[in-house]
């Protein structure tokens, strides 16, 4: 599960914190997985809640116009152009990983 967290934290803080916010976050992709001394888990709930708060303070600042922005960042995809479009992406893809969290703790609950 904290792979997969620290997996959520660069994703959105490359994604929109980078791309988006300017913020210079640095993704280490690769270690968001191998990572052989992770944070402890209360290091990686803070870290979450700062990603998750980026994202929130990036979309309230938004305007009607910057949704169609360009977009582009390496791995984004093909089917990305605009701002609202990596914001969808992101959010399906915390989406997947959130459900992936679900199965496999009630799995290890049987």
């Amino acid at each position: 599960m904290g792979h997969l967290t620290l997996h959520l934290i660069g994703n959105l803080s490359y994604y929109i914190g980078n791309r988006i916010a300017q913020t210079g976050y640095v993704r280490e992709r690769d270690r968001e997985f191998t990572e052989e001394a992770p944070p402890s888990k209360e290091e990686v709930l803070r870290r979450l809640d700062e990603a998750v708060d980026l994202v929130v303070a990036t979309l309230e600042a938004e305007t009607e116009e910057s949704w169609s922005e360009d977009y582009d960042a390496v791995g984004a995809g093909d089917t990305v152009e605009d701002r609202f479009s990596i914001y969808l992406r992101c959010a399906t893809h915390f989406h997947h990983h959130v459900g992936q969290m679900i199965y496999v703790e009630k799995a290890l609950r049987k």
